[in-house]
């Protein structure tokens, strides 16, 4: 079985067919010889060693492990692997939104693995970058799926190459970019949140009575929160520790309410069970 693979090629400045080229020493060369066929699919997490090893040309190791990078079919040059870009032609998934069955396909990491056409792709990036539906994750800033299952929202896009092929002339990767980097997008998820005067990263435990390393000052307990301040001499932003904004007097505020994904896509639960990618 053939496997086709896509990458995001910055010569052609689009989503292209890709080829696998094994290697051990020098990954230019991908002169490598495998002892067995081809991995069926190099888009899996943890492709099994025993179906990478080989005898490595360059180094004459006839017990090596070969490493995989991928080259643009049509240029020839290194590209970006996009692992949820798939070749639609033998599944025919219908795409989330439009329901077209296109050849080529993009496939969300949510446990319902919805899938949106590369047009429709782009589109929703775009719809979503500009009603601020984009948020910090541990991955990075990125989207989840819009489907409207309850996994969905809890599947960020890990891999921001993916976001290069929105356009051909990059426009909207600059504005993910920009949008990124401003202050109110900065906070990370977890125990971390970026300073918004000085971009110092400071540690923030959730607890109501958090234990956090020095160098951050933690004061006592004020209403279920604490007061977290930055470190540096010429700053001292302080911040809460429960909501991680600025600190503020009184309870938290309520999160802004949007309205889901799937109901701003207008994308029913008939159209997002019609998309899903079968499982390996």
């Amino acid at each position: 079985m053939t496997k086709r693979y896509y990458g995001y090629c910055k010569t052609c400045k689009a989503c292209v067919t890709a080829r696998p080229v094994f290697y051990h020493c020098r990954e230019q060369d991908g002169k490598f010889r495998l002892k067995r066929p081809e991995p069926v699919d190099l888009c899996l997490a943890d492709v099994p060693q025993e179906q990478l090893a080989g005898e490595c040309l360059v180094c004459t190791s006839f017990d090596a492990t070969a490493k995989v990078t991928f080259q643009c079919d049509q240029e020839g040059g290194k590209v970006a692997f996009l692992k949820l870009v798939r070749c639609n032609s033998a599944q025919n998934v219908a795409c989330m939104m439009c329901q077209d069955v296109k050849e080529i396909i993009f496939v969300f990491p949510c446990q319902s693995r919805h899938s949106l056409c590369l047009d429709c792709f782009s589109s929703f990036c775009k719809v979503a970058l500009g009603s601020g539906r984009f948020s910090a994750y541990d991955c990075g800033f990125s989207v989840c799926c819009p489907g409207p299952d309850e996994s969905c929202s809890y599947s960020p896009v890990e891999d921001p190459h993916h976001f290069q092929m929105v356009d051909k002339e990059g426009v909207f990767y600059h504005k993910l970019h920009e949008e990124a980097m401003k202050p109110t997008n900065l906070t990370s998820s977890g125990s971390n949140v970026m300073c918004i005067k000085c971009f110092n990263e400071i540690t923030i435990s959730g607890d109501t009575a958090p234990q956090a390393p020095p160098p951050v000052q933690v004061t006592a307990p004020v209403s279920q929160r604490s007061k977290v301040t930055c470190p540096k001499p010429d700053c001292k932003t302080a911040y809460c520790n429960s909501c991680k904004k600025v600190w503020h007097d009184g309870k938290c505020p309520d999160p802004v309410q949007q309205e889901p994904l799937h109901i701003r896509f207008k994308i029913t639960k008939a159209m997002a069970d019609n998309s899903r990618w079968p499982e390996n």
